[in-house]
């Protein structure tokens, strides 16, 4: 920027700019996606719950269901893509996607108490007072919540018919001149069976048989099981001879093989042998499988060509395959190359082998607590106590890994973080950290306002290090604010709180698109959920050198919404900073991101140390941290030193640890070598001496 475009920036009208008072929290975007209208998002069921399109418990670790966020309708991940209705609070015109639409549901509230669930948001109705309702149809007969009853589509039995999947049958009616009938059926194959299993599939097989009119089986035959998978081929035949009666009955079942229970039943149907005259010409036919309560007095043809749907379901079938793929591989692939526990220290940590001093932190992960191992009197370490049920509520499992295990990669350099070890009980994990007594910056500027420039450009100096360094190991942090940029004992910055980190993102060459961060340091591409890459730090590194420099924040605004219009230009730069400030940081907050100064994939870091807003700093200095910090942050250590005090560890709601999967956290464990038989790991931290 030239000198006369910074006067102009600098003599333009001033705005008031805002003093934040308060931290900000980091926001990061739920998983969603929009199919027939509902805006599903991934939703951690805390309460037992049932999909709501195939009736089967929604299982499993985490967030295995989606639950539309405006109605409420609530499926597994593999049976989204097999709704046939429109959410009903998007489109009033267009509620199904079938010739029939239109049939409203009768329901009257249900008198009896009963232990059913809800057929649309898939939770228990129960209690003396509130006991749902019913639709009266008898072949429909969907229970809901009176709450629900607004959200439900004008389908009534509609999916009591298509939930349960279709069976293809060919039947031959031939009459014999001696009064008997001579009936052929073949079972060729079925679709979009009812998933039984854990891993989303079954082990179907059919039962058929035929009453005669006292009700007892002449005939009988069940096929081959067909495992794992929801589209089976059969392709059996079977042919009776037996005496003709009107009252004669064909039934036929499709179950799980491996259920022993009554949820093994995955749908049926029956019809007269009149009925199966009808249909007895020899082609090919889908029947819709019915429900448990009226499989065995109805059959449903189904009227969708056949060719038509063989693409749906060759479609749904893929999307099935890879949801399942994408969940079971992230879980059974998590790395375990960097669990390295020496294998002469075979003893496992606790919070019972820490003395802990004092609560140091708090917020809604957890606490944080200054805690002395019992065997190292004088040494301390941060440690950090979260709930596992907030990680699987929040969807943070996934984060908490991605911290650990960059914080063992790169967390002895100089300017980041230092993990010594990470433990788990049944209701907590446990990090232990570096102690950085200094505070954040956050604390450091609430105090005095606004800092001097010789503080600020050795703070910068500094986080800019830790952040190239981050860079050229292909990490970009995406949450950088001042309140994750601490200081040690001695006034040396260390950049913390890697959970929205991204690794293999080299600048100009890989890029990532997740919306997550703090709104008032959140870069320009972030709000416009485009792709991005490490230039994204250098946009929040100039909000941070702003608001050291002023006290003040660069655009008002907390907000996505109210930030991004704001974004497109400068701010407004108060009279009192430097021409060399007012630079350094329009170079940081350019809007295009590849002009950012430092982003060069060649000469960015050299540039950046070589600004004028750094004055005379001796980098070599600093870089051999030779150089002082500008002052000693104001602690007292002989609080630190108080005696051990019993805190009292929360174990979390009862009914929240019973839905906690442990195996999410089988590869969490990890001690750096030499702390467990000293205390003190091998690596050095800064000390409280």
């Amino acid at each position: 920027m030239a000198n006369s475009e910074v006067v102009t920036q600098l003599a333009s009208q001033e705005v008031q700019l805002s003093i934040r008072n308060a931290r900000l929290p980091a926001i990061k975007d739920k998983k969603r996606c929009v199919i027939r209208d509902h805006l599903f998002e991934l939703h951690f069921f805390t309460r037992p719950t049932w999909c709501s399109h195939c009736t089967q418990f929604i299982f499993g670790l985490g967030k295995q269901g989606y639950q539309c966020l405006k109605c409420k309708y609530a499926v597994h991940k593999y049976c989204a893509e097999l709704i046939s209705f429109n959410c009903t609070c998007q489109s009033q015109s267009s509620k199904l996607s079938i010739k029939d639409e239109g049939v409203k549901h009768k329901f009257e509230q249900e008198t009896e108490i009963n232990t059913n669930t809800c057929d649309h948001c898939g939770q228990a109705i129960g209690g003396f007072f509130k006991k749902g309702y019913k639709c009266i149809d008898p072949i429909c007969q969907m229970y809901v919540h009176d709450s629900c009853i607004e959200f439900v589509p004008d389908n009534c039995g509609f999916l009591q018919h298509k939930k349960f999947g279709s069976i293809l049958l060919s039947l031959i009616y031939v009459n014999k001149p001696d009064g008997n009938v001579d009936l052929k059926i073949t079972v060729h194959k079925a679709r979009n069976l009812l998933p039984a299993d854990s891993n989303g599939l079954s082990d179907p097989y059919c039962k058929i048989r035929i009453n005669d009119a006292k009700g007892e089986a002449i005939c009988k035959a069940t096929t081959k099981i067909q495992f794992k998978t929801l589209n089976p081929v059969f392709d059996e035949s079977y042919e009776w001879v037996f005496p003709y009666s009107s009252q004669c009955r064909m039934f036929l079942q499709v179950y799980d093989y491996d259920n022993l229970i009554s949820s093994d039943f995955l749908g049926g149907m029956s019809m007269f042998v009149d009925e199966v005259k009808a249909y007895g010409t020899g082609d090919l036919m889908w029947f819709n499988l019915l429900s448990q309560d009226v499989w065995k007095t109805a059959h449903d043809l189904e009227e969708i060509e056949s060719e038509e749907m063989d693409k749906i379901m060759k479609h749904v079938q893929t999307l099935r395959r890879n949801s399942q793929l994408d969940f079971y591989q992230r879980q059974q692939s998590k790395p375990q190359k960097l669990n390295r526990i020496a294998e002469e220290e075979p003893e496992k940590l606790s919070i019972d082998s820490f003395n802990l001093c004092k609560l140091i932190g708090k917020g809604g992960f957890g606490k944080v607590f200054l805690g002395e191992p019992k065997n190292a009197q004088g040494v301390f370490y941060a440690i950090k106590i979260i709930h596992k049920y907030y990680l699987v509520e929040s969807d943070a499992i996934e984060n908490i890994e991605i911290e650990k295990d960059l914080l063992i990669r790169y967390g002895k350099h100089d300017y980041l973080s230092g993990l010594v070890a990470t433990f788990q009980d049944e209701f907590n994990v446990y990090i232990v950290l570096e102690y950085l007594g200094g505070g954040d910056l956050f604390n450091l500027v609430s105090k005095e306002h606004k800092l001097p420039i010789k503080s600020v450009t050795y703070y910068v100096a500094e986080t800019s290090m830790g952040l190239f360094y981050l860079h050229n190991k292909g990490v970009i942090h995406r949450d950088l604010k001042l309140e994750n940029i601490m200081l040690t004992l001695e006034g040396h910055v260390k950049i913390i709180d890697f959970g929205l980190s991204r690794e293999g993102i080299f600048k100009g060459k890989h890029f990532t698109r997740t919306f997550c961060g703090t709104p008032t340091y959140m870069a320009p591409e972030i709000m416009n959920r485009g792709f991005y890459d490490s230039a994204v730090d250098l946009w929040s590194l100039g909000i941070i050198t702003f608001e050291l420099l002023t006290g003040l924040m660069p655009y008002n605004g907390f907000d996505v919404h109210t930030l991004k219009p704001l974004v497109k230009r400068l701010p407004t730069f108060p009279h009192t900073l430097s021409i060399p400030s007012v630079v350094f940081i329009s170079h940081l907050l350019k809007y295009t991101p590849t002009e950012r100064l430092g982003y060069n994939p060649v000469s960015g870091e050299a540039s950046f140390r070589n600004s004028t807003f750094f004055g005379d700093l001796q980098w070599e200095e600093l870089v051999a941290r030779k150089l002082p910090p500008p002052s000693n942050p104001l602690v007292s250590t002989s609080s630190d030193r108080s005696s051990a005090i019993k805190f009292e560890i929360s174990t979390g709601e009862p009914h929240h640890n019973l839905v906690i999967d442990q195996n999410a956290f089988k590869n969490f464990d990890y001690t750096e070598p030499g702390f467990l038989s000293t205390g003190a790991p091998l690596m050095e931290f800064s000390a409280l001496d």
